[in-house]
Order: structure tokens, then sequence, then C-alpha cells
């Protein structure tokens, strides 16, 4: 019997669900195409429209398939296969006509769950998963079906205590056949260099990049530099991406500073697409993590593997105060710090004037932030467009820029002036949630800073400082929410707040609410290591009391599971028991129904073999057919006339 796709709701709707959840993980292409296709089906089924045979959806299945490889190279990885499995999924919609086309869809959307919840752990894409998730299930019972709802939810309240055992008991195991990761490409942005509006384009999207708690320990937005890279050299405005390979080192850290007492500790949990970089505090002293291996270079930058697909968690210490982070060993400027870029004639002129007038690496320090202050500089998300050597634009004729044309020419400026500059790029602030005691920083604090080597020790300079400081207390996020005309207003303010303007709004506190639930629930999965099972193991054997109840459970969730299955194992439905006493019946008079043999046709011999029951046997074959074959719905109350019939002949015949 045909079907139509738009008359399955938990089918299209879960299906939906599903490809919108895998949508951000891949090129914005195949959206569109499943969109389209869903559209035309539509089309097809509601107004008419004229739809596709088979031959061109298999066509456009390879031709699908050759694009990907061609753009990825690559299919297995998780990127391409997942772009693959959403496109045939479109395509199998288009197709759609009968139960076996249904069950393959809800075959695809299992897949595409499963997929997603291996490279995500984030609440908010793992309760819509598992929703639609239920959706497929629901939607292989006819909608007729009475109690499927009931059935679908007893079998959830069996699988969530297995599924729960499987979490804490089964083995961590790395396979060595698991899925390729795929080309190291970033998601959420993080470039590790400074150019001409490199960093401004991250700052327009709120994408989260992490999330902090710092512990024993409490922090404004303004004094939160989250370091991620050191750039070294300097053309002007641009500050090239400076690998730390081949630059490993191992500090030998003063004996006071391992004193726990001088330092704090704080865990980060990182989003894909940060190139390997781990972001730290001023004064990092060790970083490590039960998931991957952390590597330390040169200029305190931390880094692991540089491609990584879902969330991984790792705990840094560092040390306070700034007198402690000054004593931390370090490597004395080198000539890639200290080489002077291209300068423009103007700025040129003004390093030469400030040399002759200032000896001392100070006073030409506060030269530079006079200048800075002094000059009617605009901090601004959308500059203009500036070349890489464009200095003199920047500094002496547009003077609008971001925080990495600010960190740029001041660093290269510094340089010219004698002193050992370097640029710092990461991110600054972030917003604290109340509710769960932790900093989310997303794209829109991302920053870039200087630091200048002075009195034997290199110190933070921030530019930003002296041009926007609203932005460093307010934290990116929030002050990026301002309109453009109060950011360029109040910039220069360090504190600042619309009139009667509440602390916090029901939505604001609930924003914050369930962004805490999904932080909770992030790193209780990711902070489960192995290592965290052996001990909860190795504890509950030692206490008797837990191991005990843990295997009273155990049984009972198996007894009642086993219970379960010999129920519906041995439960048939009234059709089938009718067809299995008229088979008994045809049995007892000698026609036996052989093995292999198809029902209907052993219907039609006993059609001929019983003439007094023909007519009987005949109205059963047609509904049997009708309701096996051609998957018609039927009711308790023709079966149950059926049956009265089939009583009816019997008594007839004794």
């Amino acid at each position: 019997m045909n079907r139509k796709f738009y008359d399955q709701p938990s089918l299209y709707l879960s299906l939906i669900v599903t490809l919108a959840l895998a949508a951000v993980e891949v090129p914005f292409w195949i959206s569109i195409f499943c969109s389209l296709l869903f559209l035309w089906k539509w089309l097809v089924e509601k107004m008419n429209f004229g739809g596709v045979s088979r031959f061109w959806t298999s066509l456009l299945s390879v031709v699908l398939f050759v694009v990907i490889y061609i753009q990825r190279g690559e299919i297995l990885a998780q990127i391409p296969s997942m772009t693959l499995l959403m496109g045939l999924a479109a395509l199998k919609v288009m197709d759609y006509q009968n139960q076996r086309d249904h069950k393959f869809l809800v075959l695809f959307g299992f897949v595409l769950v499963a997929l997603k919840s291996i490279f995500s752990v984030d609440l908010y894409a793992f309760v819509p998963g598992l929703l639609a998730f239920f959706g497929f299930w629901i939607s292989l019972y006819p909608q007729k079906t009475k109690g499927r709802w009931l059935l679908i939810s007893r079998t959830a309240v069996l699988a969530f205590p297995l599924l729960g055992l499987l979490f804490f008991a089964f083995p961590r195991i790395v396979v060595p056949w698991a899925m390729k990761r795929g080309a190291p490409t970033a998601t959420m942005g993080f470039s590790g260099e400074v150019a001409p509006g490199s960093i401004s384009r991250l700052a327009q999207n709120n994408q989260l990049v992490f999330r902090a708690q710092l512990f024993d320990r409490v922090e404004t937005a303004s004094s939160l530099y989250w370091r991620g890279n050191v750039l070294t050299r300097s053309y002007g405005l641009y500050w090239p991406f400076s690998t730390p390979a081949n630059s490993r080192v191992t500090e030998n850290l003063p004996a006071d500073l391992l004193n726990p007492k001088q330092s704090f500790e704080y865990e980060v949990i990182l989003e894909p697409g940060s190139k390997g970089f781990l972001f730290t505090l001023d004064g990092a002293i060790s970083v490590s993590s039960t998931m991957f291996a952390v590597e330390k270079f040169r200029h305190q930058v931390y880094r692991t593997q540089p491609f990584f697909r879902k969330s991984q968690s790792y705990r840094a210490r560092s040390v306070f105060p700034l007198e402690n982070v000054r004593r931390i060993p370090h490597v004395l400027p080198t000539k890639q710090e200290t080489a002077v870029g291209s300068l423009g004639p103007k700025s040129d002129e003004w390093v030469k004037d400030i040399r002759n007038r200032f000896a001392d690496s100070k006073d030409r320090l506060r030269q530079l932030e006079t200048f800075f202050s002094q000059k009617d500089f605009v901090y601004t998300l959308s500059p203009g467009v500036y070349l890489k050597n464009d200095l003199d634009e920047f500094l002496f004729e547009r003077r609008k820029g971001f925080c990495e044309h600010f960190a740029g020419a001041y660093a290269s400026l510094a340089r010219a002036l004698g002193i050992p500059s370097r640029v710092v790029v990461g991110y600054q602030g972030g917003r604290f949630n109340l509710v769960g005691n932790f900093w989310a920083v997303t794209q829109r604090d991302a920053h870039a800073w200087v630091e200048v080597y002075v009195d034997g020790h290199w110190q933070r300079v921030d530019p930003t400082e002296w041009v926007a400081p609203l932005r460093l207390s307010m934290g990116g996020q929030d002050f990026f929410s301002l309109p453009l005309q109060e950011q360029m207003q109040w910039a220069r303010l360090k504190s600042w707040r619309r009139p009667g303007e509440s602390d916090l709004t029901v939505l604001q506190a609930l924003d914050l609410w369930m962004e805490n639930v999904n932080y909770l629930w992030t790193s209780f999965i990711l902070d489960f290591s192995a290592s965290d099972q052996r001990e909860l193991w190795e504890e509950g054997l030692k206490t008797i009391g837990l191991f005990v109840l843990i295997g009273v459970l155990s049984v009972v969730f198996a007894l009642n599971l086993l219970r379960q299955i010999s129920r519906r194992r041995f439960r048939k439905s009234e059709m089938d028991l009718l067809t299995q006493k008229i088979f008994q019946w045809g049995a007892n008079r000698g026609v036996a129904y052989l093995p292999g043999q198809a029902p209907l046709s052993y219907l039609r011999e006993l059609e001929r073999g019983f003439s007094s029951q023909k007519e009987f046997f005949q109205k059963f074959s047609d509904f049997y057919e009708r309701v096996k074959y051609l998957e018609e719905e039927c009711s308790k109350a023709q079966v149950k006339g059926l049956l009265r019939e089939w009583k009816q002949v019997q008594s007839k015949e004794s």
C-alpha cells in the first residue's frame, strides 16, 4: 500500500530535528539541498507536483558521493560521512512510498542520531536527539495502534537503567578502527594571528569557545586574560601565526611557587576549533587533562592535538599575585622579538622624535600611552579595510580599529622604540554565570594584547584599556550587545549601565539556569574518565553495602527485563491466533502446513480441498492478504467477526 511521507508526523518531525542537529557539523550547501528536497516532496504530496523516479534519485546519490569525495578527499571521516548520510536521507524522502522506505528512513535517523551523540555531549543536542530517537521508534508502529506511546515509554523505562549501568561499568576502549576525525579545520575560528580584521571577524558571532570554573578565586571580567598564542614576527599591523614547534620547554619553578597557597586551580571545558591551543590565565604553571596529552612551549603557551571534534576538559593552575607571576622563569627576548617591522613615513618620524627626546624605556612607554589615549582613536568592529602595511593610515588618518589594530600597532611602535615586544592572542573577560559559578567565553570575547620586556621581565600592556575600557570591564559579550551608537559613546568609560536597567531580568535568570544545567551535564560526561570509573568500582568493592545494592538492582532489572521479553515473546495478536487455529484445523484433516510454504498458498489449498468451507477460506484469504501484505489496518471488531464466522463454520461441520 502506498504511503505518504507527510502523513507520518512522528517520522518527518524526528527526521527534520535530526537533520537540523547534524546541519551544524556539515557544509551549508547540504542543508539547502535537503531543505529543497523536503519542500519538493511536500509539493508532490500536497500540490500534485511531478516527482522523480528512483533512477534519478539513485543517480543523484552517486553524484552526491562523488562531489563529497572531491571536496573532502575522504568519506569515512565525520563531516563527509554525515554530509553523505544527510543527502541520502533527503533523497530517500523523495522515494518514500511504502513500509520498506519507511524503515530505511528510520535507519538513517538512528545512524545520524548515534553519530551526533558520539561527537557532541552538549545537552542542547542530547535532549532533541533523544526525542527524535523515540520519535523514530514510535513511527514504526501503525498510527492507529493503541497504546504505542505507553509501549515506548515502558521500553524507555527499562532501557535507562541499562544505559546507566553501561555508562558506569562498561570499559572505556579506544578501538583502532574508530572513525577518523577528518581534516584539521577549525569550527570556532581561532586563528592564532593578528591581521587587519582577523579578530574583529571572530567577535561578530557569539559562538561558545569554552567555559571555565575558578576554584577558590574571585575575579572580574577585566582581570581575565585567557592566553592562547604568542606572536613574535612584526610587519606593522600584521603579525603572522607563529608556530611553537621545536620550542618545548621545561621550567624549574621556585620551590615556594609550588605551594598550593601561592596558586589557584581552574577547570576549562573547551569546544572544538582551538587548533590545539589551551587557554590559560596569567602565571600558568601547569596544565593537565585525563583526555589528552598536554605540551608546554615557550612564552607560557600550552597545546594539545591540533584538532578534535568534541568538547574536551582540562585543569590548569596559575600563581598569584603579580609579583609571583613575574618570578616564573622566562626566556630572554630573541632577535625575532626585537626585530622592527616596516613602518610608514609618519610612524618612522614619530618614533625618531620620541627616541631623540626620551632615553629611558619607561618614559618611551608613557609616550606611547599618551599617544593612544589622546589621539581620538575609535574602537569599532567595522573600521574599514586596512592592508597589512597601512600602519600610517591607521595611526594618523582614520584612527578607527579593533583590538588587533591597536595591539599590532602598539607592539610595532614599541619595538621601533627599542623595547622588545610581542603580541598575545586569546580571549579577554567572559560572562559570569551566577547560578553555576563559571565563566562562559564566546567569540565576542576574542582579544589581542601586548607584552613588553621591561625591568627584566615581560609585562602585559593592553592598548584597548586607553581606547575602550568599557569593553574590558563589561566583557565582549555584553559590550557588543549594546547598540553601535552606545558602544562608541560610552566606550571610554570604565563602567556604565543604562539608566533604570535592572540587575537581572527573568529571561536572563532563566538563560543562566539553562546554561548552568548544560555546563553541569557536559562537565559530568567529560570528567567521568576511565580512571574515575576504576575508582568508582574500587570504592564500591570496598563498600560492601554499595556493591550489594548495585547487585540487587541489577538482578531486579534483569528479572524484570526477562519477564517483559517472555511476555512479548509468547503474546500473539488475535489475528495470529485465528490463523493458527485454521492451520491446526487443516492439519487435523490431513492437509499439513509445510515448512517454507506461503500462508496464502496454504489457504488456497484449503479452499480447494474443503468445498463446504470454501466461502470462508476465500474471505479470510482476502483479509489476510490485505493485512499482512498490503499493510491495511485491521480492527479488533473485524477479527472478532471472522472468529465468530469460523466458530459457526466449525459448528456446522459437526
